[in-house]
């Protein structure tokens, strides 16, 4: 009687969590994911034939809705030397997170939030490799293959200097001024440009203006290639008052740095056509 107990309940168990639409399975894997979080975490293996090639920075500060989701994408590509997660000062449980369910990261524990050109900063002492892929922390919509497809594309262009992730889905005033394209936070660079661009002194808010501005005075090959990836809003993830505060340092800084002039130039001449 035990042994058909026994072959009933593995019957039973492998139709439960083969079934890709039972609506209790996604709650049993959280429970499983809480109390036994060494079964899911995630192993990653580099192409040898792409080592030293690309390494991957990802700063982030207080990001743990998010920061999980992204490097399971992230880990999903294969290119990688590095994959590099800077915590810049949180107070969350996110860089936790990011140790218990990503043991191969490189995790970088900063005390004091120093905002995300420093922990670039910190992130890139520790490449070695010949171009470094930048990605926001807070992303939704992420997708490896089109990671992939883009780290390949610069492997395979020896005259491109930087591939910028254009966000197509992003909202139709940040569209209007290229925003998608000349603020996106996810691009591939050269790590000696990115060495060189981090040498000054770029406020916080203000990497990918400081880099843009680089890559034009040097006369740098830029292209874009699509993403789906969108920022979270703000608002939700902030709160309303500190988004508002947030926005108003930006456009402080965007003020003084880089100024209007190369604002203008930016918005309507950079990183113009699709590799």
């Amino acid at each position: 009687m035990r042994y058909l107990a026994d072959f009933f309940s593995k019957i039973f168990l492998s139709l439960f969590f083969f079934h890709p639409n039972h609506p209790v399975k996604q709650n049993v894997f959280k429970i499983f994911k809480i109390y036994h979080p060494e079964i899911f975490k995630i192993k990653f293996k580099l192409n040898k034939s792409m080592t030293k090639f690309c390494s991957c920075i990802i700063p982030f500060h207080n990001e743990h809705k998010t920061i999980i989701p992204v490097l399971e994408e992230i880990s999903k590509v294969k290119l990688f030397h590095k994959i590099i997660c800077v915590n810049d000062g949180s107070t969350d449980s996110s860089p936790n997170l990011v140790k218990k369910f990503f043991p191969e990261v490189v995790l970088i524990n900063l005390k004091k939030n120093s905002g995300k050109t420093n922990a670039v900063k910190k992130g890139l002492e520790l490449v070695n490799s010949e171009f470094v892929l930048l990605i926001d922390a807070d992303l939704k919509n992420l997708k490896s293959e089109e990671i992939s497809r883009t780290i390949l594309k610069m492997k395979n262009s020896s005259n491109v200097d930087m591939i910028i992730l254009k966000r197509l889905n992003s909202s139709f005033h940040i569209k209007l001024f290229r925003a998608n394209t000349v603020l996106s936070g996810e691009r591939i660079i050269k790590a000696d440009d990115l060495g060189n661009i981090l040498k000054k002194n770029i406020h916080g808010y203000l990497l990918e203006f400081a880099i843009n501005e680089y890559m034009i005075k040097n006369n740098k090959k830029v292209f874009w290639t699509p993403s789906s990836a969108v920022n979270s809003f703000r608002a939700k993830k902030w709160g309303i008052k500190k988004s508002i505060k947030t926005n108003l340092n930006m456009l402080i800084a965007f003020s003084k740095y880089p100024g209007l002039k190369n604002l203008i130039i930016q918005s309507l001449t950079f990183a113009k056509n699709r590799i």
